[in-house]
């Protein structure tokens, strides 16, 4: 775990990814180990496979226990299909230099070292699979070690018997009787190999080291093990795999150039013009290319996506005073924030987390909008805008219902709510209704009659959602309406304060 990172999360606790990095697949729950062990504080989360890493965001406590692994550090992977209680693991080995591993116990003993110890083995009664001798559970199946179970001991390279195929044929490889000195099938003359005892005596020998050299290197490294406790093991494997062959990390990201300005610079309302013009051409440069079939627009998204993001930092960085109109910045803001999302949610992605996942998903998309649309919107319109910015990944509006009834259980920053008339909304967690009708008062107050078309155009509200406000500030004593042939005007509730003023 020593090669973990922390990760960035967003304010619905979803990783924030990097330029060029895709999401490949998500699950949850997962756990971690740290080699054989388990790592206490990332036994419940959700995992993350990208182009670029694995990340693990925690359940519990996300800001503190969440961590990524690059996929680069990542030297080879092993899988572990489970049995019976055991869950699927996929086993990720690291890429870790050590010192070469000694042939001979010579070596050793000059530094000083004794030894090694030779661990014997037994056989699981149950599986029939063979343990180490140090294992008190069967490391396949998690039986017990019983007490009474042989232990086999490997015996000493020096005493082992002679192979059976040490009187072979060279020619032919006929196994031949020991006393043979020429092959009983092929008649070829059978050279004698002299075996090592023959060749050292015994005051001469030099020990021969009795442990075993590392397989592939991989008893000799570091790894971690992904546990999946509710499935998703056989989504992950073949894209983790084909994330490894593309090895996306490798390839550079394509930075911005930007184009030499002219020699001398422009000021005045002429520069600030001919900007406008160069954004706006450039803008429609890409339109055109990209609208000219639909493969073309397909191979475009990223291209546009890119461009939508450039325009924003550069109108988030634009000082005060410019000359460009901030109601034209707003605008063009808004229409860029909508324009699509990167790394959209998908159901094959997530598997049985895709609620939760577009859930998080639909509130990073909806924090910004919400707060230039008075902090709520309805799920109608908010069905529009999302499907909008996912371009082709389009979900059904029962998958919308069902992603935002996990807002509270998600503790994301906005939630689902549901009006007397049966409307639904979503909105921010920070907008009570006490908030909301202050705040529809203070603009009867400020503007006198006002009806809920008005409302709407001052909050900047759907107009369903402006009368089911209008209706709840009534509700609470602060307005009061006159139902006419012309429509409803709601006034400011004079009578309820003249009977607080009475009463005092």
């Amino acid at each position: 775990m020593d090669r973990c990172k922390p990760v960035d999360l967003s304010s619905s606790q979803r990783p924030v990814f990097l330029p060029n990095e895709r999401l490949l697949a998500s699950q949850g729950p997962v756990g971690l180990y740290d080699g054989k062990e388990k790592s206490v504080q990332h036994q419940e989360g959700v995992g993350y496979l990208t182009s670029h890493r694995l990340i693990y965001v925690d359940s519990k406590d996300p800001r503190k226990n969440s961590v990524q692994l690059e996929l680069a550090l990542i030297k080879s992977i092993d899988t572990y299909a489970g049995f019976l209680s055991r869950s699927p693991k996929i086993t990720l080995y690291l890429d870790n230099t050590r010192p070469s591993f000694p042939s001979t116990s010579a070596n050793s003993e000059s530094s000083g070292s004794l030894p090694t110890k030779v661990l014997g083995t037994w056989n699981c009664p149950i599986c029939s699979y063979q343990n180490s001798e140090d294992l008190e559970k069967c490391q396949l199946c998690g039986v017990p070690k019983p007490a009474n179970i042989q232990v086999t001991t490997p015996s000493s390279p020096t005493s082992s018997p002679k192979p059976a195929d040490a009187n072979a044929c060279p020619v032919c490889t006929f196994i031949n009787h020991p006393s043979m000195v020429r092959c009983e099938m092929c008649d070829s003359e059978i050279v004698k190999t002299p075996t090592p005892s023959t060749l050292s005596e015994p005051g001469n020998a030099s020990p021969i080291s009795i442990t075993p050299p590392p397989e592939d290197g991989k008893a000799d490294e570091s790894y971690i093990k992904i546990a999946f406790r509710a499935g998703g093991y056989t989504t992950w494997l073949p894209n983790l795999k084909s994330a490894m062959a593309a090895k996306a990390w490798e390839q550079k990201v394509e930075l911005e150039v930007e184009r030499p300005a002219a020699s001398s610079r422009g000021v005045g309302i002429s520069a600030i013009q001919e900007r406008i013009e160069k954004t706006r051409l450039d803008a429609a440069e890409t339109l055109t290319d990209a609208f000219k079939d639909l493969d073309g627009l397909m191979a475009k998204a990223a291209e546009m996506v890119k461009l939508a993001e450039s325009i924003t930092t550069k109108i988030s960085k634009e000082p005060q005073g410019s000359g460009t109109s901030e109601n034209d910045a707003l605008a063009l803001n808004t229409y860029l924030m909508e324009l699509g999302i990167s790394n959209p949610v998908t159901r094959d992605s997530t598997g049985s987390s895709y609620h939760q996942e577009l859930a998080r998903e639909l509130a990073d998309f909806l924090v910004p909008i919400l707060e230039r649309h008075g902090g709520m919107k309805s799920l109608a319109d908010v069905y529009c805008l999302f499907n909008r910015a996912r371009g082709v990944a389009l979900i059904s509006p029962e998958d919308l219902y069902k992603a935002s009834c996990q807002f509270d259980t998600l503790h994301l920053p906005v939630r689902l709510k549901r009006y007397e008339s049966g409307l639904l909304v979503i909105q921010s967690l920070n907008l009570s209704d006490d908030r909301v009708a202050q705040r529809i008062a203070n603009h009867v107050k400020q503007y006198g009659p006002l009806t809920a078309m008005r409302i709407a155009e001052l909050e900047n509200l759907a107009l369903p959602v402006a009368v089911e406000q209008l209706y709840m500030t009534e509700a609470k004593g602060l307005l009061c309406r006159d139902a006419s042939s012309a429509g409803i005007t709601f006034f400011e509730n004079l009578f309820l304060q003249n009977q607080q003023v009475t009463s005092q």
